[in-house]
């Protein structure tokens, strides 16, 4: 979001951030790619399905509560313009934030990451019911499913009279894009001892990842070549391998990068530099999410 946030789409790091990427979206689809892909693992191997939904309360659930209250009283404050008895009455009594950010580049938006995790809960939920199946035969219900949507993306989603319908405020266009790579995933895992981990089809799928962002056939075309990258990545042998022994800092990233980047962008309007910016949004983040670990996730991933 740094580009989004700043309004600022120029300098270097934006000229190497546009050469390799043509949109900032693939960030959410290799979220999905990842999760559709540890999802059906945790289903599969739960003894139930009440079990596999209390593991995945326990993992979303409680820092996303923190999240919100940490909008809500830490972050709102912060950055309206209302004293803090004011803001405090305001919202108890209306039960709506008050206007924050009221300078930012995108104001009134306290965290616009938080859109995905309706999406990633009905995600869920599609899993525990397609897993009721006999194991055999998830892969190709799951296959007609990944048919169904895309034939549904590529048909419907694509005029422009109903591109931004929303149901539950969730774009439907992004959210079957999201669905669609979480289910990719998904196949992948089920599969995955028949998928053959070769270097030279990860450089030419990464390749057709590269150009395929700059043509119209991204929509359409993009889905198994970024899965097959991302997955070839994740179980490359590359030095990166052991950042999570240190604890699983992504949820907490995730969750509450946004709030940070519109505080710093709140506080220090136009003196930052996109890079200035990332980097000092991305080290308050970062200890925001290692505490969100050690305090709350792990703690909570315990009462599994």
């Amino acid at each position: 979001h740094t580009f989004a946030l700043s309004g600022i789409y120029s300098g270097r790091f934006w000229d190497i951030f546009d050469f390799l990427f043509k949109g900032s979206d693939i960030g959410i689809d290799i979220f999905f790619i990842t999760s559709g892909f540890l999802i059906i693992r945790s289903r599969l191997t739960s003894p139930n399905v009440i079990i596999y939904l209390k593991n995945r309360f326990l993992r979303i659930a409680p820092a996303f509560t923190v999240s919100v209250l940490f909008c809500i009283l830490i972050i709102g404050p912060l950055a309206s313009n209302l004293s803090i008895s004011d803001y405090l009455h305001n919202f108890l009594s209306s039960r709506h934030l008050p206007a924050a950010f009221q300078t930012n580049h995108i104001p009134n938006m306290l965290n616009g990451s938080l859109w995905t995790l309706k999406v990633e809960f009905i995600a869920y939920l599609l899993i525990a019911v397609l897993c009721f199946m006999d194991v055999s035969r998830i892969g190709p219900a799951i296959i007609i499913l990944l048919v169904l949507l895309l034939s549904v993306d590529l048909v419907y989603f694509e005029r422009p009279d109903v591109a931004q319908v929303k149901v539950w405020s969730i774009n439907l266009n992004q959210s079957t894009g999201c669905l669609i790579y979480f289910l990719a995933g998904s196949l992948f895992y089920l599969y995955r001892e028949t998928v053959p981990m070769d270097k030279y089809f990860f450089m030419a799928t990464l390749l057709l990842v590269f150009i395929l962002q700059r043509t119209a056939y991204w929509h359409s075309a993009g889905y198994p070549f970024l899965t097959y990258s991302v997955l070839y990545f994740a179980y490359s042998k590359i030095p990166l391998n052991n950042f999570g022994r240190y604890g699983d800092f992504s949820y907490g990233m995730y969750i509450f990068a946004f709030p940070v980047q519109q505080t710093i962008l709140y506080y220090w309007p136009n003196r930052l530099t996109n890079s200035s910016f990332f980097a000092i949004a991305f080290s308050m983040t970062l200890v925001i999410a290692l505490l969100s670990w050690h305090l709350i996730e792990k703690p909570s991933l315990k009462m599994k």
